[in-house]
């Protein structure tokens, strides 16, 4: 037989896995769980190879709007998001009178000075757009800052110096800001002609009590060049349609809608993991609904439904509340005592930020079946819910301001327990991961090898599984363009899963699978040039069926090892770093 003496030395570089990362500790010892009963002609040259790994390992870097949070041993993904009503849900109510107005005010000859014409008429404005709803009642407005009723008055004859009217307006009805006008009216001086007549509304409060209409006295005289003729008229147009309220006061019904709306979300977190191949069916899913509210109306939220999608398979799945999609319950809101007391000048400068009510409700496996939710991959989830004025014995007078505003703020959090399925093995936890370990031998003297050997070395690879599920992985090395070699040594594993309680959670046990791969001369060759690394393709899956419970302090670790036949010589590699 052909005797040859054979010097090989491996220095693999690091390859970074798709989505894991696996290293050689360089304090790490193969005579820690790795034997010598390999072969008795063999001879342990040392550890190649080593890789750790857990569930955060697994499972991508990034989930899009997810994220990883530890607490303690547990491990969750986690998301925010704001839903921001905010000033919208204001605009929905829409509970102010608006239009514009022209009234004919008659002029009427003085009987004793035909040259003088007086004036004094009761005008009534009403409001179509207003009151109508039997589940609506305004009451009463205070006018925001920087408003103005913009009035134009014009008359039928000329008028000379002395001409005027005043415009007066019944404090239970319109008052205006006493400290611009002191007896509730306005004089205008029609010495020159028509007029726009600009009356600020700031802190203007207009008082309609359930009604439609206010009334304004025309009271005045007008001096003319001219004999004052029969239906001669005072013309006043008003604009209504620009002045805005800074605090709305009245009640709603039960069956007036406040704000209404359908939400669909991207699940993003399902594009980003590996190859689209994965179920995480999760035992007990936390949403948790925090809405924000300084909106002065007793208000009962409705949730009318709740589901999930998956676009590929078109399959949909809701949320159970007892048997029905939809759930309700009452918001918290700042009560009509909690501004009585203030001025008209400290409402319009009034904080809201120091009456936000804030209403907690969380839906889980118990309250919405959430864990339904989790049945399917889905995609999208899409919930549409309604705001309605909540029904009391007593009406209750409600109020809102013009920056009055809801936020809703929905967090997310899905601890890492999966359910089991005992019906359905394709409903359990599985993941797919790929592993690929570097490889670094150093300088093997092999002595005189045998060609006709059968096997000259082995690589021995020990799994040690702190998981709570098992494993099967496919095995194959591969060469610097990441492309497969020595095709025949590829082979399945089965990686027995850590003991269980009956929570899912990993004892203190651990299970512990060998796999010997032997190689003869020629694979030898082949694995000592080209060989720089081996992959490992992951499917952690749960196939007992039962509850899974994933911890931040569970991992999967491996071990490999070189024996080679005969007396060696090893030297590792230098570490040129230092």
């Amino acid at each position: 037989m052909t005797k040859i003496k054979h010097l090989v030395r491996i220095g693999l570089t690091g390859l970074l896995s798709y989505c894991l990362f696996s290293c050689v500790d360089p304090n790490y010892s193969l005579l820690e769980g790795v034997d010598t009963e390999v072969g008795l002609d063999m001879t342990l040259a040392g550890p190649i190879g080593h890789s750790n790994l857990n569930l955060m390992k697994m499972l991508p870097d990034s989930f899009g709007s997810f994220r990883f949070l530890n607490e303690g041993d547990e491990i969750y993904l986690e998301q925010s998001n704001i839903q921001e009503m905010g000033n919208d849900i204001v605009g929905h109510l829409k509970m102010y009178p608006k239009g514009v107005f022209t009234k004919n005010v008659s002029i009427v000859g003085d009987d004793i000075d035909p040259y003088r014409g007086n004036v004094n008429m009761v005008l009534t404005y009403t409001f179509n757009d207003i009151n109508t709803n039997p589940n609506e009642r305004l009451d009463s407005i205070l006018y925001a800052k920087n408003q103005t009723l913009n009035i134009s008055i014009s008359s039928d004859l000329v008028c000379q110096e002395g001409s005027y009217v005043d415009l007066i307006f019944s404090p239970d009805e319109l008052s205006l800001n006493p400290i611009l006008y002191p007896e509730n009216k306005v004089r205008a001086d029609l010495t020159n002609g028509p007029i726009d007549l600009p009356i600020t509304m700031d802190a203007a409060m207009l008082k309609l009590k359930g009604g439609k209409s206010f009334t304004m006295q025309v009271a005045g005289v007008i001096i003319s060049p001219d004999l004052i003729p029969t239906g001669s008229f005072i013309h006043l147009t008003c604009d209504y349609g620009t002045i805005k309220p800074r605090v709305t006061y009245g009640y709603l019904g039960p069956q007036r809608v406040i704000y209404e709306t359908t939400k669909k979300i991207p699940f993003t977190y399902t594009e980003t993991m590996q190859n689209g191949d994965f179920f995480l069916p999760f035992y007990d899913p936390q949403i948790n609904m925090i809405v924000e509210n300084n909106i002065g109306i007793p208000a009962n939220y409705t949730l009318d439904y709740v589901k999930v999608s998956d676009s590929k398979t078109g399959e949909s799945v809701y949320a159970d509340f007892n048997g029905s999609m939809s759930t309700d319950f009452v918001l918290e809101y700042p009560s009509i005592d909690e501004i009585a007391g203030l001025t008209r000048e400290e409402l319009l400068n009034f904080d809201l930020s120091g009456i936000i009510k804030t209403t907690n409700k969380t839906f889980d496996r118990e309250y919405g079946q959430t864990n339904r939710l989790f049945t399917i991959n889905c995609d999208t989830m899409e919930y549409h819910y309604t705001i309605r004025p909540l029904q009391t014995e007593v009406p209750v007078v409600s109020y809102f301001f013009d920056d009055s505003k809801m936020d809703l703020n929905v967090d997310t959090k899905l601890l890492c327990h999966f359910e089991g399925n005992s019906t359905d093995p394709n409903k359990n936890f599985y993941i797919s991961s790929t592993d690929t370990i570097p490889l670094s031998i150093g300088e093997i003297d092999f002595g005189d090898i045998t060609i006709a050997d059968t096997t000259v070395a082995t690589v021995k690879m020990v799994h040690i599984n702190h998981l709570p599920v098992g494993a099967s992985a496919h095995m194959y090395f591969i060469d610097e363009n990441n492309q497969k070699i020595l095709t025949e040594l590829e082979r399945d594993i089965i990686i027995n899963a850590a003991p269980v309680n009956v929570n899912g959670e990993v004892t203190e046990s651990t299970a512990e699978t060998k796999t010997y791969i032997k190689l003869n001369y020629e694979q030898f060759e082949i694995f000592s040039k080209n060989c720089k690394g081996m992959v490992l393709d992951y499917r952690v899956d749960n196939e007992l069926m039962c509850n899974v419970w994933f911890k931040s302090n569970n991992w999967l670790d491996v071990k490999l090892g070189a024996y080679v036949i005969g007396k060696i010589s090893f030297k590792p590699e230098q570490n040129n770093d230092n």
